[in-house]
């Protein structure tokens, strides 16, 4: 008996090699790895002395890291991966360490699709994979990762974040907030992922819920300033000035961020103290701050300029503003690209094919229909004003800026299970299927509208005012060709500066350049001329 346990130590006692260890963090963390390859071993098919070498090679790797030196642990790594290109742990081990110092690069993409390549049932690396792809502004491929993780597991939380993130960067706030939504459901509530659908509800004119998130994120993370800023401007918005300018003080004592003293100087401007807001910023000391700063400072300092009518120096206060966002956010406006599509456009909606497709309107037979009433025009032509003109009638409820045409536009070979490109796949389609088609395409929309509460209990007609939709006007006219449509115009030269003045989310980075917005405007109005022009170029008909 006495021999026995001599020989067989317990797993707390020492380890009889005479190391000094414990027997299970020494020689029978050993015998136990040996037992783990032969279960691996038979598990895989991979032989014994493979796995050991992959171990070993792990544990070299691992050992350089505790010593300092991740460039050499992450070469060991790189090694061993090439030597058996399908072993997932010291990948996934090599991808472990490149995010710890936070690489987001074409490299570590390409380790990730080779993690998910080797397992493709794993929503985990699928979820690495999108948060990289969208730290790298990779939106559409991280939007197609994310939604393979959810589809994989509909319960992991963070798929349906970092899908919520993806959509939201996408501007498709209201996909953002229902995954976020799931996400919350199926975890326990997280700061910043409430403070992320608090934003995205705001984007969509949601504020009391926008505010009750807020209200949360600050709760669950009360040191957290950015919350707090972020709060406070959306009651800024609202014109909510006493509790806008108790949440600055809030971030004032738990953060020295400058940040809050540029939220100051707003709330200041919009309470017409527009000497002290100027004073505030005269005295915040800008040197060496970071561009994602200056931009905002920039930015504040035109508004507070602009409403003393010192306009020569609010045009400079905004141009060095808009100078950074186009270098730090590469925020280029694609001319060509956008030529491109309008031609496209422009080719298909011609008039002869318009006659001959069966274009959708109200049903006769049925009383009462939600029905939209389109305000059109570029950015900054008084959109706005108008639509408040129009739900000042009891009838008429305010829609504002709705996605929907443009996300038909990217989904309608989807949403009808066809393939090619929108809209030339239309022509593709014989008419009953055409006609069925485009009768779905309007109900998507107003579906929509019903489930985001736009249509009223008591009003059937809504506005939509979304920037840019007279790009769709062909859309229109095949799905809604009823609808009323009013196009609002003002002087180029008002449209081109207010738009310069203002970080608009809508025109492809347009507004950060007198340049290319004026290119953008011109493109815009070409399109609407050729769309009801009385002569030979005429496009759609003519709505009365």
């Amino acid at each position: 008996m006495n021999q026995q346990q001599a020989t067989t130590p317990t797993r707390n006692g020492p380890c009889p090699c005479g190391s000094g260890k414990k027997f299970k963090d020494c020689c029978g963390e050993i015998e136990n790895s040996s037992v783990s390859r032969h279960q691996q071993s038979q598990k895989s098919g991979v032989p014994p002395h493979i796995i050991k070498h992959i171990e070993e090679g792990m544990s070299a790797a691992k050992a350089l890291t505790d010593g300092g030196d991740q460039e050499a642990a992450e070469h060991r790594l790189q090694q061993l991966i090439s030597e058996i290109p399908k072993a997932i742990d010291p990948l996934r081990m090599l991808v472990g360490l490149m995010k710890a110092r936070k690489v987001s690069s074409d490299e570590l993409v390409d380790l990730q699709a080779r993690l998910v390549m080797l397992s493709p049932e794993s929503d985990a690396f699928l979820c690495d994979a999108a948060q990289t792809l969208l730290n790298l502004k990779r939106y559409a491929e991280a939007e197609r990762c994310a939604r393979r993780a959810v589809g994989i597991r509909p319960t992991n939380p963070q798929a349906h974040n970092v899908l919520g993130m993806v959509l939201a960067e996408m501007h498709q706030p209201d996909g953002a907030e229902y995954h976020y939504k799931q996400a919350l459901s199926q975890h326990i509530p997280v700061g910043k992922l409430c403070a992320n659908l608090a934003f995205v509800l705001k984007q969509q004119g949601k504020i009391e819920e926008s505010a009750a998130f807020y209200r949360k994120a600050v709760a669950l993370e009360p040191d957290n300033a950015v919350n707090l800023l972020t709060w406070a401007k959306l009651e800024e918005s609202l014109k909510h000035f006493d509790t806008a300018w108790d949440l600055v003080e809030r971030a004032r004592k738990v953060s020295s961020d400058k940040a809050c003293l540029v939220l100051e100087s707003t709330l200041l401007r919009r309470e017409g103290r527009l000497e002290e807001a100027l004073e505030k910023l005269n005295g915040i000391d800008v040197e060496d701050e970071k561009d994602v700063f200056l931009i905002s400072y920039f930015n504040e300092r035109a508004q507070v300029l602009d409403k003393l009518k010192r306009f020569d120096e609010a045009f400079v206060a905004i141009d060095q503003s808009n100078s950074l966002i186009r270098k730090t956010r590469e925020s280029i406006y694609d001319s060509a690209s956008n030529r491109t599509t309008v031609e496209r456009y422009e080719q298909f909606y011609q008039a002869r094919r318009i006659k001959e497709i069966p274009c959708c309107g109200n049903d006769p037979d049925v009383p009462e229909q939600a029905t939209p009433l389109f305000i059109v025009g570029f950015p900054r032509s008084g959109t706005t004003m108008v639509e408040q003109i129009l739900t000042s009638h009891p009838n008429i409820s305010a829609g504002d800026e709705l996605t929907y045409l443009w996300r038909i536009s990217q989904l309608a070979p989807t949403l009808l299970g066809r393939r090619g490109e929108f809209p030339e796949f239309l022509s593709k389609l014989d008419q009953s299927t055409l006609e069925a088609g485009l009768k779905s395409l309007r109900e998507y929309y107003l579906c929509n509208a019903i489930a985001d509460r736009v249509v009223g209990s008591e009003t059937k007609l809504f506005t939509d005012k979304m920037p840019l939709n007279e790009m769709h006007l062909g859309l229109i006219n095949l799905i809604f060709n009823d609808a009323p449509i009013i196009h609002m115009i003002r002087h180029p030269l008002d449209v081109v500066l207010s738009s310069y003045f203002n970080d608009l989310t809508h025109g492809d980075n347009c507004s950060y350049s007198l340049v290319s917005a004026a290119q953008h405007s011109l493109t815009a109005m070409d399109s609407e001329a050729k769309a009801v022009s009385p002569d030979s170029r005429r496009r759609l008909p003519i709505r009365s």
